[in-house]
């Protein structure tokens, strides 16, 4: 009977496995090529896979671009969530959760020379998933900074302070060092 229990979590574990596996070489591809340059078979060929194996994942290039999408979103919302609910000074804290949320994804792209063509939206999912993750952005920062008793606005302000550092994200530390001062200053400005 444990048997029964143990081989259906080892198989999906190794499915999920295999799964992250695809989304990090299509992720390395993608930012690499671009979208229009990648297929199917480029994705297949970097994580050492037949071609039909990605097909048991992901049906096509789109429903893979998607799920490689949501995956970095996911990436990026939880590691930010773990910073922001961390050890230290709520200016640090947002500090951080920014440089996840806006500053690593911002360096991703810098990197990529497709940024533009990967960040147009064709298909109405992958902009609800972007206006998602905006959304969510903010329901992390202004909860947190009502818990701290700021103005209902105050997230607002955070995180716009962190996307007018935009010129800044390629290089982390600076990016991190300026979006700190500027927070300290505005939290001031906001009444604590």
């Amino acid at each position: 009977m444990n048997d029964q229990v143990t081989e259906p979590t080892v198989r999906e574990a190794n499915r999920e496995a295999r799964r992250e596996e695809i989304l990090d070489a299509a992720a390395r591809q993608f930012l690499a090529h671009g979208y229009r340059r990648t297929g199917i078979a480029n994705v297949a060929a970097e994580a050492r896979l037949a071609k039909g194996t990605i097909y048991l994942y992901f049906q096509s290039k789109e429903e893979l671009f998607d799920a490689l999408l949501q995956h970095l979103i996911n990436g990026f919302l939880e590691k930010a969530r773990v910073a922001l609910h961390g050890p230290g000074p709520l200016v640090r804290r947002l500090t951080l959760y920014l440089d996840a949320t806006i500053g690593e994804p911002g360096r991703m792209l810098a990197a990529s020379p497709y940024a533009g063509e990967l960040m147009e939206s064709k298909e109405d999912r992958a902009s609800a998933m972007l206006r998602r993750y905006e959304l969510a952005i903010y329901r992390d920062v202004q909860a947190m900074l009502s818990a701290d008793n700021y103005p209902e606005a105050a997230g607002e302000f955070v995180v716009a302070a962190a996307r007018g550092h935009k010129g800044e994200w390629r290089d982390a530390e600076s990016f991190r060092s300026r979006l700190e001062k500027h927070l300290q200053f505005l939290l001031i400005g906001l009444g604590r």
